[in-house]
C-alpha cells in the first residue's frame, strides 16, 4: 500500500540526505548534490507551512522510499516532481500509485491539471508520465512540458 505523508524538517534522515547526494537518483533533477544538511532543512521548512508548495513523503510497506513535490501555479494548476530514492523499489508501480493518491488530493483542492517539466534525456520519466495520462504541451531545448487533468 502506498501512502503520502507531509514532509517536515523533523523527518529528514541520513537515508534521505543520501538520496539527495546520489548522482543516479538526482541525475535529471535540479537538486544540488552539495547541499548541506542545514540547506536541506531550510528547504523542507519552506515547504511545510507553505500553501503554494508542498512536499509529501512516499511510503511503501511502511518505509519512506521517495518524495513527491507540488507547486501551485494558480488555483487550478500545479507542477509536480517525483523521486524514488530507494532503488530496490524502482519499477514496482509505486510512482504510479503515489501519483494517483496525489491526484485524489488535488481533486479535493479543486486543482484541474498537473504539469511536469521533464528533461528530454530522461526517457524513464517521459515513459512514466505518458503511461500515467500526461501528454506533450510544449518542447523546449532541454525540457518537455507535459500535462494531464486530475
Amino acid at each position: 500500500m502506498v501512502i503520502l505523508k507531509k514532509f517536515y524538517s523533523s523527518n529528514i534522515s541520513k537515508k534521505y540526505i543520501k538520496w539527495l547526494k546520489d548522482e543516479e537518483t538526482i541525475k535529471y533533477t535540479s537538486i544540488n548534490p552539495n547541499l548541506s544538511k542545514n540547506e536541506i532543512v531550510k528547504y523542507i521548512k519552506q515547504h511545510q507551512n507553505n500553501k503554494f508548495q508542498k512536499i509529501f513523503r512516499i511510503f511503501y510497506l511502511k518505509k519512506h522510499i521517495g518524495n513527491i513535490r507540488i507547486n501551485f501555479l494558480d488555483n487550478d494548476e500545479v507542477t509536480v516532481g517525483i523521486i524514488i530514492g530507494e532503488k530496490n523499489f524502482y519499477n514496482l508501480g509505486i510512482g504510479t500509485k503515489a501519483l494517483k493518491k496525489l491526484a485524489e488530493y488535488l481533486k479535493i483542492e479543486k486543482v484541474k491539471s498537473i504539469i511536469a517539466y521533464v528533461s528530454k534525456k530522461n526517457l524513464k520519466s517521459i515513459f512514466f508520465f505518458k503511461k500515467n495520462g500526461f501528454y506533450l504541451v510544449n518542447k523546449k531545448k532541454y525540457f518537455l512540458k507535459i500535462k494531464r487533468n486530475t
